[in-house]
């Protein structure tokens, strides 16, 4: 059996243009997991340019990781673009009709989505249409982690949400 192709990218100073740039000849990859812990403050390339980057939409120039399948972000910054997030996230998951599962256009569909924060509240009220989600076959874990210990868990199917609000 092939391994599926895999990144981890973890801890590494690049921005969110170069970590793009490098992506677009990674088109095979199914797995991707980025973590800016131990990044110099402030230059996490896990921003909106990057998040709206990966959103599946009607794209002339194709698409960024057509063939992703398992998104994990871990992030250390203080401000993160939640709505940028929820919509990357639903327009490569609602964009297939058929039971959501499969591929439509030559994009996968994503099977789990995991967000870990570290320095940030988590506001359960902005995450909640990913729980519709995860109620299709969508595996969402959302995380606020502070000082490592996890704050707050809901568990409906797959449906993690951790955080204080």
């Amino acid at each position: 059996m092939q391994k599926s192709p895999h990144w981890s990218f973890r801890g590494v100073d690049l921005s969110d243009e170069d970590l793009i740039s490098a992506l677009r000849v990674l088109s095979s990859l199914t797995t991707l997991e980025i973590s800016d812990h131990g990044t110099i403050p402030f230059n996490s390339p896990i921003t909106s340019h990057f998040i709206s980057s990966l959103h599946i939409g009607d794209s002339m120039l194709g698409h960024l990781i057509p063939k992703l399948r398992d998104l994990t972000l871990e992030s250390d910054c203080s401000t993160f673009d939640d709505v940028a997030f929820i919509s990357m996230i639903s327009s490569r998951w609602y964009s297939h009709p058929q039971k959501f599962i499969g591929t439509v256009g030559g994009v996968d569909c994503l099977q789990s989505v995991v967000m870990r924060f570290h320095n940030r509240a988590v506001d359960k009220t902005v995450y909640r249409p990913l729980q519709d989600l995860d109620e299709m076959g969508l595996r969402v874990v959302v995380r606020e982690m502070n000082g490592g210990a996890f704050q707050y868990q809901v568990d409906r199917g797959w449906f993690e949400l951790i955080g204080n609000t």
